[in-house]
């Protein structure tokens, strides 16, 4: 109670003493309230940035009776980064070539701050080629796909695809890679790959397919005919024969027939692999029979032709019949 009392008794006091002051006519001053001082910050203080990319460096001020702004950023040298302020609050950092900056920030009362930046080479869009197949063989009409990718993609990057053939005479390619054989011979396929993105250079890669274009096999390789050897007499009824040929599978080849000496002996094919011979007159005469075909996409055109069956005759001398007998055929032949 005696501390309380006391307290309240030197407070009274001091109340007393300033008012007698102020009766006095003395003036009393409060001071002022400080400002904590500017302060300028910019971060990150160290940053990269890539050829032909940007980076955003944060400017913060604060403190003073007033805040100031930011009133403009300098690099140390533009050709090696630009830089402009990025809305009031930040210095935006441009790569150019490759080395190294100051960046400063300045304010609108003055004061600055500074960073460091490290504009890098771009890395690559694309890199390296893996191409499918790499070597082709393939007949007369017909096609194969290339397929070609980079080994490696940098994020962001677009791939360009081109298909060049170097003898289009024997090989042609589309511009999506699809590859068509034309004639027998050999092309090179050359693939370019190129890759672009934003921050990233350009990059250009390129691979071959080697082509190998062969013949269609033929769509007929031989034909047989039966009977091989027959004896005729003028007048009498023809010879029927029937012509078998060798043919690729779904392959249907025609026939015809031929005679070297119609005066002495024709041949007429009478349906698919089927003929007769008729005996005309007396002498000698080769009938021939070839099968045919005009091919497809996957066998040639071609034709094969029978051996050779020679045809005599002679008169007997009791009946004056003439006959002719057709000798024993070799093996076929094929053209």
């Amino acid at each position: 109670m005696q501390l309380f009392s006391r307290n309240k008794a030197l407070a009274a006091l001091s109340l007393g003493a300033l008012v007698a002051l102020g009766a006095c006519g003395d003036d009393v001053t409060v001071p002022a309230p400080v400002n904590p001082p500017v302060s300028v910050t910019i971060s990150p203080s160290n940053a990269n940035v890539n050829v032909g990319a940007s980076v955003d460096l944060a400017v913060a001020i604060t403190g003073g009776a007033s805040t100031p702004t930011l009133a403009s950023c300098s690099t140390s040298s533009a050709a090696v980064a630009t830089v402009a302020v990025q809305g009031g609050i930040a210095c935006r950092v441009t790569g150019v070539s490759t080395g190294a900056v100051t960046i400063t920030a300045t304010t609108s009362g003055g004061q600055a701050a500074a960073a460091s930046v490290t504009v890098n080479a771009p890395a690559p869009a694309i890199s390296g080629i893996a191409i499918s197949p790499a070597a082709q063989n393939v007949q007369v009409g017909g096609t194969f796909n290339i397929t070609a990718n980079p080994t490696t993609t940098a994020p962001g990057a677009t791939v360009a695809r081109g298909f060049v053939s170097s003898n289009t005479a024997v090989a042609t390619v589309s511009a999506t890679g699809t590859v068509t054989a034309v004639a027998p011979g050999q092309a090179t396929i050359t693939v370019t790959l190129t890759g672009t993105g934003t921050g990233l250079s350009q990059a250009v890669v390129t691979g071959q397919v080697a082509v190998t274009v062969v013949a269609n096999p033929p769509a007929v390789t031989g034909v047989s005919v039966t009977p091989a050897s027959a004896a005729m007499v003028v007048g009498a009824a023809p010879v029927t024969g029937t012509a078998t040929a060798t043919a690729a599978t779904g392959i249907t080849p025609t026939f015809t027939a031929g005679s070297s000496n119609p005066g002495v002996a024709t041949a007429t094919v009478t349906s698919a692999g089927a003929f007769t011979i008729t005996a005309v007159g007396a002498g000698q005469a080769v009938i021939t029979i070839t099968a045919q075909s005009a091919g497809n996409a996957s066998f040639a055109a071609a034709s094969a032709t029978s051996a050779r069956c020679r045809a005599r005759s002679r008169w007997r001398s009791t009946s004056r019949r003439t006959t002719t007998s057709c000798a024993r055929c070799a093996s076929s032949s094929a053209r």
